[in-house]
C-alpha cells in the first residue's frame, strides 16, 4: 500500500488534482475492476505495466490475512457451601459490555500451565477467599478478533460478599452475585461462559461438586 501511494502521488496532476482523482475512481469503478477488467476499452492500457507483463489477473494482489491474537484466561468457578456459583458483571463498555461471567483474569505464557494461583488471586481482588478444588477442561472460544481459551478453576469459597448475594436476576449485586447453577440460564452470559456453565453442570458429580 505504501508503494502504491507513492506511485499515485507521482502521477497526480498538480493543476487539476480533483479531476484527476475523479477520473481514477471512475476508471477503477467501470474499466479497471478487481474482477474481469475491460483492458480492451482502457484508455491507459498502453501505459499499464500489468497489461504489458500479462499479470492483470493477479492484480490487485491479495492481502495476507492478519494473524488473530490468542489469549488465555484463568476463570474462577467459585462455589459457596450452598452450591451457588459466583458471577461478576463486566464493565459497561468494551468487549461483552454489561454481561455476566465467571470472574476471569488474563494468563501469561508462564502461568497458563497452572491457572490456579492466578484464579485465587483474582478471586481475592473481588473480596472473596477460598481454596482450589479442581480444574475443568479448558474452553476455547473464537471471537472475530481474538481466539480465547478459558481455564476454569473450581474454588470452594466461603462467601464474604461486599453486598448481600442474590439468586434473582432482577436484583443482582452491582458487581457480583451468587447464583445456583440451575438458574444460570436466566442470566446474560456470553457464549463461552455458557459453555463453562454447561461444563460445570455435567461435571458436578464427576468432580464431587454436588452440594455439600
Amino acid at each position: 500500500p505504501a508503494q502504491l501511494r507513492r506511485a499515485a502521488t507521482r502521477l497526480l496532476d498538480p493543476d487539476r488534482p480533483g479531476d484527476h482523482n475523479e477520473a481514477m475512481m471512475e476508471l477503477g469503478a467501470t474499466i479497471c475492476t478487481p474482477r474481469a477488467p475491460r483492458c480492451g476499452e482502457c484508455p491507459v492500457a498502453a501505459s499499464c505495466a500489468a497489461h504489458a507483463a500479462g499479470t492483470v489477473s493477479r492484480r490487485p494482489a491479495p492481502r495476507p490475512p492478519r494473524p488473530i491474537p490468542r489469549a488465555d484466561y484463568a476463570t474462577v468457578v467459585a462455589l459457596d457451601p450452598a452450591g451457588r456459583a459466583l458471577l461478576a458483571k463486566r464493565p459497561e463498555t468494551g468487549l461483552l459490555a454489561g454481561m455476566w461471567e465467571f470472574p476471569s483474569a488474563p494468563l501469561t505464557p508462564t502461568t497458563t500451565s497452572d491457572p490456579t494461583p492466578t484464579a485465587l488471586h483474582h478471586l481475592a481482588t473481588l473480596g472473596y477467599h477460598g481454596r482450589a478444588a479442581t480444574t475443568l477442561t479448558p474452553v476455547p472460544h473464537a471471537f472475530t478478533h481474538l481466539h480465547a481459551t478459558y481455564h476454569p478453576v473450581v474454588v470452594r469459597c466461603d462467601p464474604r460478599p461486599p453486598a448481600r448475594p442474590s439468586d434473582s436476576p432482577a436484583r443482582p449485586s452491582p458487581t457480583t452475585a451468587w447464583v445456583h447453577p440451575s438458574r444460570l440460564d436466566e442470566w446474560a452470559l456470553p457464549v463461552a461462559q455458557q459453555k463453562i456453565a454447561a461444563l460445570l453442570s455435567s461435571s458436578r458429580a464427576a468432580y464431587g461438586l454436588e452440594r455439600r
